[in-house]
């Protein structure tokens, strides 16, 4: 048969093959297991060790996670189910509680501006716990923001009370005219205490003002004014209310000189100390002083009629028992 036949069956051909290595195999480490058997060591290397199964770490983690606080256990403990490991930091409660401490300072503060604010308190005060909740929680910026607030609310309130009050003296300007309220600009008064004469640079005043008033139709009042300082005699003898009326009285005789017809007076009112300039402070010399009021037509008709007038510089009915006054009648 030709050593190369295409008719032969391969089995046949390797597994002569397949027995001699599988023998070669069993002889090689067969031999090699009885030799490690019966051979003799001469000597050996000893150590410890520890045998770890894969399978026996674990690893640990927290549901929400967060930051380590603390470990608890040391590598190698024995550890029980429920037995704790590792402590969290509580940074999200803590930051939580620092927003509502913040947010309870703020709401204290602003209650304390509202009840200083309906009181009309002049000042803005926290109590001492406040200040020191705030300054413990790094929330001061709060109790600062509050106190500008009340004092920017404070001088908006008195920038519009201000307005009224202008408001106000132009309505009472409308029903009773207009009022000239004459005060030296260096703040001098212009008479002496207890003296009816006018000083010399309000004389010149008057004059200018005198020749001033006929440029217009209506009619004027004049009143008188003194300071509260009393006199010695009291009430039963000469008094403010005597001398209100003469520095009113000789106020008039200098408006003439300086041109103002001697028939634009209507009245002349002696008030004393009831109306002062300065209200703050009774004795001021600025208190000392007249004003001029040029009558509406029917403030006019009032006064020549007989019917009670206001001639009160803030609101303040002039007609009291105690009223001095001197009439003159329009034409």
């Amino acid at each position: 048969m030709n050593a190369y036949d295409r008719t032969a069956d391969p089995n046949r051909i390797i597994k002569p093959v397949i027995r001699i290595g599988l023998a070669a195999c069993f002889l090689f480490f067969g031999g090699l297991g009885l030799w490690s058997y019966l051979a003799p060591l001469q000597g050996a290397a000893i150590a410890q060790g520890t045998v770890v199964p894969e399978g026996s770490r674990r690893v640990v983690q927290h549901k929400e996670g967060g930051i380590v606080a603390e470990i608890l256990v040391q590598d190698g403990d024995h550890v029980n189910a429920g037995d704790m490991l590792i402590r969290i930091a509580d940074a999200g409660s803590t930051a939580t509680k620092a927003a509502l401490e913040r947010r309870l300072v703020e709401i204290e503060a602003t209650s304390l501006r509202l009840a200083a604010e309906e009181a009309e308190d002049e000042t803005l005060e926290f109590p001492e716990e406040l200040l020191r909740r705030a300054e413990r929680i790094s929330s001061m910026d709060a109790l600062r923001a509050q106190a500008s607030m009340f004092q920017a609310r404070r001088e908006s309130m008195a920038a519009k009370l201000e307005i009224l009050d202008a408001q106000k003296a132009q309505m009472r300007s409308t029903i009773e005219g207009l009022r000239i309220q004459i005060v030296d600009d260096q703040k001098r008064p212009m008479f002496d205490i207890g003296r009816a004469t006018v000083k010399e640079y309000m004389r010149e005043l008057l004059h200018e003002i005198g020749a001033l008033l006929n440029s217009v139709d209506n009619h004027v009042s004049i009143s008188g004014h003194t300071d509260s300082a009393p006199y010695g005699s009291g009430e039963r003898g000469y008094s403010n209310w005597e001398l209100s009326a003469d520095r009113a009285n000789a106020s008039r005789r200098e408006l003439i000189v300086g041109g103002m017809l001697e028939d634009k007076v209507v009245r002349v009112v002696g008030l004393g100390p009831t109306v002062p300039y300065d209200s703050n402070d009774r004795l001021n010399p600025m208190n000392r002083r007249i004003s001029i009021l040029v009558l509406s037509s029917d403030a006019e008709e009032r006064v020549v009629s007989g019917t009670v007038v206001d001639t009160a510089d803030d609101g303040i009915d002039a007609t009291g028992a105690s009223l001095i006054e001197s009439v003159h009648p329009a034409d």
